[in-house]
């Protein structure tokens, strides 16, 4: 993950993953607290002991990669260059040892640093990488975003590299937008104008079942 949720970090500054993780953190260093080796290494191990698991969709090298100097710090010139070699480097690595699999960056997609522009589309083109992938947290354009980096304008990259884009995570809190019923009809609007305008998928986030709360008023949580 980008960010500290779910890896044991005791803090948001410790846990985000900065350009010097991504130029060479990732091989030296376990990438959270009792991790027993590097990310490198886990990746390898991972991936060669499900390369053959037919319910894997997917591998997403890191949740909304992004490569800021620090959590607060700056987008540097050299952050495109960082991702793309992380990036060319864990695709090698991965196709070599599972061709059974389709492969996403996990991009956030939207301007981050290092994937602002036609940075996302150089990103997208190196070899092995299969998915195009945009989160969606704009609670009602049913296309959000600019012309830089909006979901259209992704959108068309992808379709110029001629790999399909996914929408990976979409949110929408009930409580900014009226109500549960609200929701599910913004997300119906969402649905059918991306979907007729091209992604191939789209990932509600996230589903929470009766026993543990299932919907959920001033969150993202949606249950039966």
């Amino acid at each position: 993950n980008q960010w500290e949720a779910c890896e044991g970090w005791q803090s948001k500054s410790a846990g985000y993953k900065s350009e010097a993780w991504y130029r060479e953190g990732y091989r030296r260093r376990p990438a959270s607290p009792g991790a027993p080796v590097p990310y490198r290494q886990w990746v390898r191990e991972i991936v060669s002991r499900y390369k053959d698991e037919p319910t894997i969709l997917a591998w997403q090298l890191v949740n909304e990669a992004e490569a800021q100097t620090s959590r607060s710090g700056d987008c540097s010139s050299t952050a495109p260059r960082t991702l793309r070699a992380f990036v060319g480097d864990m695709a090698t690595m991965v196709k070599s040892i599972d061709d059974n699999h389709l492969l996403s960056i996990g991009t956030l997609g939207s301007g981050q640093c290092g994937t602002s522009g036609s940075d996302y589309k150089s990103l997208h083109r190196i070899h092995g990488v299969d998915l195009c992938e945009y989160h969606d947290y704009s609670p009602r354009a049913t296309m959000p975003g600019d012309r830089i980096n909006g979901l259209a304008t992704r959108i068309r990259q992808c379709n110029e590299l001629n790999k399909p884009l996914f929408i990976g995570e979409a949110g929408i809190r009930p409580s900014d937008v009226g109500g549960l019923q609200s929701r599910a009809n913004l997300y119906a609007a969402k649905l059918s104008e991306q979907l007729e305008r091209g992604i191939v998928g789209y990932l509600v986030w996230h589903w929470r079942d009766a026993a543990h709360g299932g919907s959920d008023t001033d969150g993202f949580s949606i249950g039966p």
